[in-house]
């Protein structure tokens, strides 16, 4: 891994996580599981490692740094998760991987 973003998971994304994690790494992004099971401590530590939430869930809407995806097949929800994180690096101004 590099000194990319943290791209940090949802535990019902685990399937998911698995199927892109070496894609993402090879974009210079920086996968992980979530250690937390609650919303306000993964928003915690994604604030924490300057990260990008990946989720399904709704109640992330709110959260500037979560990419809130629809359960669809998982090219188009790579494509989307990608497309979410670019617009959250470039709105806010976060560090971009290498």
């Amino acid at each position: 891994m590099g000194d990319g973003t943290y791209l940090i998971f949802d535990l019902p994304l685990k399937g998911f996580y698995n199927w892109s994690r070496k894609r993402l790494e090879y974009l210079g992004f920086r996968p992980v599981m979530t250690p937390y099971r609650y919303d306000h401590h993964i928003m915690t530590y994604a604030l924490m490692v300057d990260g990008v939430v990946i989720t399904t869930d709704k109640d992330f809407l709110k959260f500037r740094r979560a990419v809130v995806l629809e359960v669809d097949k998982y090219e188009k929800m790579y494509v989307r998760a990608l497309k979410g994180v670019r617009r959250v690096l470039d709105g806010e101004g976060m560090s971009r991987p290498t």
